[in-house]
């Protein structure tokens, strides 16, 4: 009997195994490859960087598909965000000492140091903030706001609004006009791609609201990195 009950197993192992290995060779080449693609990526899932591979691309297509384009939509600005990339607005010292160094440009639009105390970001803003920018009317654009504009050569400038006045122009009527600078800079930047003296409306993208400090870094970072790899290849 025993040696019967061994037989019946071993001849049930047999038929399950030739079922199974007539299976497999029935299976097309495309089901075949469903397998190993199955196999692989449960194989790669099981290993973290390949979640965080996944997380940073979900945080990609989430940031520039579904944010930007929400924020451009209820901020009204085609640039909705901005990092702040140079030390032009930076103070260093406290207020008082800051002021004293840098009043001239300003009392000479008659800005003075209570008024200086009133405007946004009185500190002035750092490299690697974060800022959110909304759309104005030039009307609405106060002396003392944080002007998001572009150069001639489209590069995003972050500056103060020292000025605001409005020209008649003979092919366009009366048309505002801005004046900005740099809290850490003693004089506007006039040059051929940029004047800030004379801002027209079309190259405003917007003003600055508020902020979230130090979160735009890595974005400074890979600029600088960027910016050394450009020089080594000059």
């Amino acid at each position: 009997m025993p040696g019967t009950a061994v037989r019946i197993c071993l001849g049930l192992f047999l038929i399950l195994k030739n079922r199974g290995g007539a299976y497999f060779q029935k299976m097309t080449k495309k089901d075949k490859l469903k397998k190993l693609l199955k196999t692989s990526i449960q194989k790669l899932w099981k290993h973290e960087t390949t979640k965080w591979i996944v997380a940073i691309i979900l945080a990609f297509i989430i940031w520039n598909l579904i944010l930007i384009p929400s924020l451009r939509f209820l901020n009204k600005s085609p640039t909705p965000i901005v990092t702040i990339m140079t030390n032009s607005m930076e103070h260093y010292v406290e207020f008082d000492d800051w002021w004293v160094r840098h009043k001239g440009p300003y009392t000479e639009k008659e800005i003075t140091k209570e008024n200086f105390t009133t405007f946004p970001y009185v500190n002035g803003l750092n490299v690697g903030d974060m800022i959110f920018v909304i759309g104005k009317k030039p009307e609405d654009i106060q002396v003392g706001d944080i002007l998001i504009f572009e150069t001639k050569q489209e590069e995003l400038i972050i500056h103060r609004t020292i000025n605001k006045w409005i020209e008649d122009s003979p092919n366009f009527g009366d048309r505002y006009l801005f004046q900005t600078k740099g809290d850490n800079h003693y004089v506007s930047i006039q040059q051929y791609y940029l004047d800030e003296t004379r801002i027209p409306i079309q190259r405003i993208k917007g003003v600055g609201t508020f902020r979230i400090r130090y979160i735009g870094m890595p974005k400074v970072w890979l600029y600088r990195i960027k910016e050394k790899i450009k020089e080594k290849i000059n």
